[in-house]
């Protein structure tokens, strides 16, 4: 015989279904601590800029500095970098996503602006090895 796992609640909510959603809220607790908010995260050392034209350069956060980017249709990107930290500041796209995105300063941490073809990646200590055999 099915019963309710709450008697008097109905046939919606049985014991299987609780321990789905807590293993749910488990992975979702440890992959939010592991992409840049717990103890693991490192903090960038450097960005790896790919251009519309597919020029990758890399750049200090050590130092604040200011960069254009412009792409093979004319369009442009404006890059600040202060305290450690990275963002588009300005660009030449209709939507300003990527200008309203915040600044990152985290390995791994990605700022895109896809109607410009740019792409920033935080760059850390380690963070060139793929896989380690």
């Amino acid at each position: 015989m099915n019963r309710p796992a709450f008697p008097g609640r109905g046939e919606w909510l049985r014991l299987g279904d609780l321990i789905i959603a807590a293993g749910l809220l488990v992975l979702l607790g440890v992959s939010w601590w592991r992409t840049g908010f717990g103890l693991w995260s490192v903090t960038g050392r450097l960005i790896e800029v790919m251009d519309g034209f597919g020029t990758v350069t890399r750049y200090s956060l050590d130092h604040q500095a200011e960069y254009e980017f412009y792409g093979p249709d004319g369009q442009y990107n404006r890059v600040t970098v202060a305290s450690g930290r990275v963002a588009i500041t300005a660009a030449s796209c209709p939507d300003q996503i990527c200008v309203h995105t915040p600044a990152v300063s985290r390995a791994g941490q990605y700022l895109i602006c896809l109607p410009n073809r740019l792409l920033i990646r935080v760059i850390g200590d380690g963070e060139d090895w793929d896989t380690v055999l």
